[in-house]
């Protein structure tokens, strides 16, 4: 019995993560040998513990792969810490005598096999939740994959933090001017936001569960009035009569500035930190209230009469 015990929590193991390793073999007494003829590198505990970690852990756990994120080794303390509580992991609570049992399970593993099969593959996303996730942590999610250059990994790019069954977030590469990307998470309400971040031009983000941000009429929930070049991001807007029209008189930037050629030329590559085309070429146009507008930087607009303003001056 306890050999089959033995031989069905590795292979759970083996079958979750797609992974073949031949060199392992189990002999009488359910010791887990590296097929080299070394030192045992796993001593299995009793058939409770063994049908526990089979039942609950061997879908993304393993014992005896060292140097793996995922390998529960000697790991009793970090099951204690997990559970403690009566906390829940992936979905999974443990009573306190499963917990004790567990730890003592794992913890009756050799610290350093002679021999191991290798470094676990790394678990792609999807595996442990939908793309995008639903339920709880659906949040903006969607919305972010759904924009070009945008994917999992430009947030979670620690995977060896995220895959833990915590929600870690990654945006150090987004760092604003104003200061370094954060993620305030606070799980099960609305008040998650990113702040400093360059993708939202420094502005704060609306709530991640339930926020919203249209691009119809929301340009300053990540552009803001600037005095000059990169003052303060480099998204700021500070040419001309920028901050007479948008900040004094109220003015929607999108009664100058085409929603559609926007989309052709901003709204392309989210995920590139300039500009993608030339900004006064989105000007005029159909739903703008700007009849024609040229490199002169002249304009025609219904809000002007028949006058013709010069924007710099």
């Amino acid at each position: 019995m306890k050999k089959w015990l033995a031989f069905a929590a590795a292979s759970l193991f083996l079958a979750a993560c797609g992974s073949d390793y031949n060199n392992l073999s189990f002999n009488d007494t359910g010791v887990v040998f590296d097929g080299t003829g070394g030192e045992p590198s796993l001593e299995l505990g009793s058939s409770e513990a063994q049908e526990l970690f089979s039942a609950q852990c061997a879908g993304c756990h393993n014992i005896g792969v060292t140097g793996n994120f995922f390998d529960l080794a000697g790991g009793g303390t970090r099951i204690e810490s997990k559970f403690a509580g009566g906390a829940s992991h992936n979905g999974r609570t443990l009573t306190a005598d499963q917990i004790a049992d567990l730890a003592e399970f794992v913890d009756a593993t050799w610290s350093s096999p002679s021999s191991s099969p290798g470094a676990l593959p790394e678990i792609a996303c999807g595996a442990c939740h939908g793309i995008p996730p639903d339920g709880s942590t659906a949040g903006a999610h969607a919305k972010h994959l759904a924009l070009p250059g945008i994917s999992c990994l430009s947030c979670h790019s620690r995977t060896e933090l995220h895959m833990n069954g915590v929600i870690d977030v990654d945006i150090a590469g987004f760092d604003a001017l104003a200061g370094p990307a954060t993620a305030t998470y606070n799980a099960g309400n609305d008040q998650t936001t990113c702040s400093n971040v360059s993708c939202h031009g420094g502005v704060t983000t609306p709530a991640w569960a339930n926020g919203s941000l249209s691009t119809a009429g929301n340009c300053l929930s990540c552009h803001q009035n600037g005095v000059n070049a990169a003052i303060p991001e480099l998204n700021s807007f500070f040419s001309g009569k920028h901050k007479l029209h948008v900040v004094d008189e109220k003015i929607s930037c999108t009664d100058c500035h085409s929603l559609s050629k926007l989309a052709e030329i901003h709204f392309a590559d989210l995920g590139n930190p300039n500009a993608e085309g030339i900004a006064w070429k989105t000007i005029g146009g159909a739903g703008t209230r700007v009849t024609t507008y040229n490199a002169n930087a002249t304009c025609a607009a219904a809000c002007h009469g028949t006058s013709r303003g010069n924007w710099f001056r």
